[in-house]
């Protein structure tokens, strides 16, 4: 830009706000003025230099007309103090007669139809051109028809009809497209694009955090809930088996980084927009792509308990943002509506209680093939308790086995298998993986990691024959340690 272009505008201001237009009133009466300067380049010229913080545009209300007008900003002062403000003369007026009453609202009231719909066509295909968010699209289409209405009332003065007043003050801005095309090159700057993903960063850290908080209760309570379930269920003869193991719990996590995502995506896209100025349609695809890396390289390094659900839900996360991008909020959207609340709540609740059916129904007298027949009644229990040498040794003992009744007892440990949401006792395992007397200790880490281990209390009654007292479901060892996703692809693939 003309650094004599910039100075005569800060000169313009030097003694107070001013209007676009009036800016164009007052640059069309100094003699001397750049032949580059016109008026269809006047408002580029005007948000170039309030994007470098020159001057800086505010709106201002007089006579119930809400304007939007411009003053010299601390960078404009220290570039005039540095440069010298400029000596101007001005033909056919002093530096205040130029600060007339503007004629915009006198046209509103006396022009008729034609003139406001020109001047409307022209405004409209103008907003069709500007590739600006709708806050910043909207105030720019404002000033243009402000410019318009006080141009047509000073051409009027001139003996112009109205309608010839529209048609020349259309013709000196120059085609529309061309005009918004200009505009949106003047305020689509690179600060202002780090300024929006700056903020769209730290709203999406927000929104992430909020949903991270919500979901963590939720994480927090599950054990609690699917232990009532379990035990609500058994009332009515259904037996529920909830595995509890670091995998179920760190799936239950990934669930909540779901909604974290999601919610951080949808509600960060249009602080980006603002305060970059763009559209949505603009940043949208460039912001899904960036959230989307940031959150792969996140879940490629997250130390996790894995297994291929775990893996799956891992991977989800990134897509979460992404979808929440494209569903982001709207302008006059509530952050999280109703039905979005309902949907991610009953989502949220099948991720956390049977996450891949891992929420299991068994028949609690079921006995695995190699064992004998069950005792006609039986009030026996298994009490666990874990040993301080690690988390894998237990010593397993019984509670309610009336010694005189049963002779030689033996806790055996049954490999299961799977059938959707049932489990039951393998039924192709002809003796038990291991065997040891009530009260004995018992290393999980034996067993295939993650798995369910059908436990069985068998014992020699008065008739001299086997039976089968006591059945239950119990977790093997927890998991394999923690890896990240690497790694685990790594071992795997």
């Amino acid at each position: 830009m003309d650094d004599k272009v910039t100075r005569l505008i800060l000169e313009a201001l030097r003694d107070g706000d001013r209007s676009g237009y009036e800016v164009w009133r007052w640059l069309n009466r100094v003699r001397g003025v750049p032949e580059g300067l016109t008026e269809a380049n006047l408002y580029p010229i005007l948000y170039t230099l309030e994007a470098r913080r020159v001057i800086r545009g505010d709106s201002r209300e007089a006579e119930g007309v809400t304007r939007r007008v411009y003053r010299v900003a601390g960078r404009g002062i220290d570039l005039a103090t540095k440069q010298g403000w400029v000596a101007v003369t001005l033909h056919g007026a002093t530096r205040s007669s130029t600060q007339t009453t503007l004629a915009g609202p006198d046209v509103q009231a006396a022009a008729d139809g034609n003139v406001q719909s020109a001047l409307g066509e022209y405004v409209s295909k103008l907003e069709a051109g500007l590739r600006l968010s709708s806050d910043h699209l909207s105030n720019v289409a404002i000033e243009i028809r402000d410019h318009l209405g006080d141009s047509v009332g000073d051409i009027a003065k001139s003996g112009s009809s109205y309608s010839e007043a529209a048609a020349e003050a259309v013709a000196r801005l120059g085609p529309p497209e061309t005009l918004a095309e200009a505009i949106s090159l003047a305020q689509l700057t690179r600060r202002r694009l780090l300024r929006g993903i700056r903020f769209g960063g730290y709203q999406a850290v927000l929104a992430g955090t909020i949903g991270l908080g919500g979901g963590g209760l939720a994480v927090l309570l599950t054990p609690y809930i699917a232990r009532s379930l379990a035990d609500a269920a058994a009332t009515v003869g259904v037996h529920l088996y909830v595995p509890e193991t670091a995998e179920w719990r760190d799936q239950q996590f990934m669930a909540i980084f779901w909604l974290a995502a999601f919610m951080a995506g949808r509600i960060s896209l249009p602080r980006v927009a603002i305060e970059s100025w763009r559209t949505e349609a603009d940043v949208k695809v460039p912001w899904a792509l960036g959230g989307v890396a940031i959150l792969a390289l996140v879940v490629l390094l997250v130390p996790a308990a894995l297994d291929f659900l775990v893996v799956v839900s891992l991977l989800g996360v990134p897509l979460a943002f992404a979808v929440g991008v494209w569903r982001c909020q709207g302008a006059i959207d509530d952050p999280i509506s109703k039905r979005g609340a309902a949907s991610a709540a009953l989502l949220l609740a099948v991720l956390l209680l049977t996450p891949g059916f891992r929420t299991f129904a068994f028949d609690a007298g079921a006995v695995p093939p190699g064992n004998p027949s069950p005792a006609a009644s039986s009030t026996m229990s298994f009490t666990w308790t874990q040993t301080e040498s690690g988390a894998s040794l237990w010593h397993v003992g019984v509670d309610g086995l009336d010694v005189n009744l049963w002779h030689d007892p033996a806790i055996e440990f049954w490999t299961t298998q799977k059938q959707g949401p049932l489990i039951s006792p393998d039924d192709r395992a002809t003796r038990p993986t291991l065997v040891i007397a009530p009260g004995g200790g018992v290393d999980l880490t034996i067993f295939p990691t993650a798995s369910d281990l059908w436990v069985t209390l068998t014992a020699t009654g008065s008739d001299g024959q086997r039976h089968t007292l006591h059945s239950e479901l119990h977790a093997g060892p927890p998991s394999s340690g923690l890896n990240d996703l690497l790694g685990w692809i790594r071992d795997h693939f």
